[in-house]
């Protein structure tokens, strides 16, 4: 890539010297306390942006690019939270240089996107939640992994992540009940964790009887049958991938039910069935009870609207 001209030391004085993007990007990574999982998601949106510049053969950053750059990646119809996710991340880079006087924080006055209200992905029925497991029913190993997986998302609602995360030993009992222990979302070890009901637990030990002799510090969930994964453990990918493929055999193709629809259908299932609040927070991991509310809140809307109480006949 062309090399990015940048004022050395002071930003007001003339003389400069010429340091790569590459460069910016790696003396941000090395001097930010950064968690394995949050440089990947930098280095992503890093390398979107430096895609971006390559192709228009730009070497110095202005305001106006950031502006054209956040245009496009709006353009190209992704997320909103994709495209928050990329912004943030250069908006970080700009900054972190800028404040050393190393690159003018030309990023700082471009606005995020804000986050929409609500959810972006639906929750599934009861109905359709049943048939989904039942679509998953089999002998083979594969199969049983599969419906361990469906079950453990739709009646513990774990995220993607926490499910691939797991190994074998995370599954224990506490005071008698059993448990899968989870390093939950912004969590730098597994200190939190689900109540595995009895249908979860017994899908876990089938699959896991198929596997033979499996070692606590076995992955919980391996992916069958790919040789180009040389940890074995389940990736994120794959568990979307899986569970997309389920939801199309029993006829649902909607962009807004996805993976994470689980996660939803395990929180609005429970509410529905008059779980406590708190009980449902705890259970969600949310770090605030705000973020549960809004389940309530779509329950009442939906139930209890004003539009139900026009009567004009």
């Amino acid at each position: 890539m062309n090399s990015v001209v940048v004022p050395s030391g002071n930003l007001q004085q003339e003389s400069r010297r010429k340091i790569s993007f590459e460069d910016l990007v790696t003396t941000f990574l090395e001097r930010k306390d950064l968690k394995e999982s949050s440089e990947e998601s930098y280095l992503s949106s890093f390398k979107i942006f430096k895609i971006y510049l390559e192709t228009r053969s730009i070497s110095h950053p202005t305001e106006q690019d950031i502006k054209e750059f956040k245009d496009y990646i709006m353009g190209r119809y992704l997320s909103v939270f994709t495209v928050i996710s990329h912004l943030s991340a250069v908006k970080s880079l700009f900054s972190f240089v800028g404040a050393r006087d190393i690159y003018p924080d030309v990023a700082k006055d471009i606005k995020v996107p804000k986050k929409p209200k609500g959810f972006m992905r639906d929750a599934l029925t009861k109905e359709q939640a049943q048939e989904l497991l039942k679509s998953a029913a089999g002998d083979d190993v594969t199969s049983k992994r599969d419906f361990a997986v469906l079950n453990i998302l739709l009646r513990c609602g774990l995220r993607s992540v926490e499910l691939c995360n797991a190994d074998v030993g995370d599954v224990r009992y506490q005071n008698g009940t059993p448990v899968l222990w989870v390093q939950g979302k912004g969590r730098d070890c597994k200190d939190e964790f689900v109540v595995l009901t009895k249908e979860s637990l017994s899908a876990i030990e089938e699959y896991l009887v198929l596997r033979k002799g499996v070692k606590p510090s076995e992955p919980l969930f391996l992916s069958h049958g790919n040789r180009n994964n040389k940890t074995g453990r389940l990736a994120t990918r794959s568990v979307r991938r899986i569970v997309k493929g389920y939801l199309s055999k029993i006829g649902i193709n909607n962009s807004r039910i996805t993976c994470h629809s689980l996660r939803h259908t395990f929180a609005t299932l429970a509410l529905e069935n008059n779980a406590p609040l708190l009980s449902v927070q705890k259970a969600m991991r949310h770090s605030n009870i705000n973020t549960t509310l809004i389940y309530t809140h779509m329950k009442d809307r939906l139930t209890n609207g004003a539009e139900n109480y026009i009567k004009l006949d």
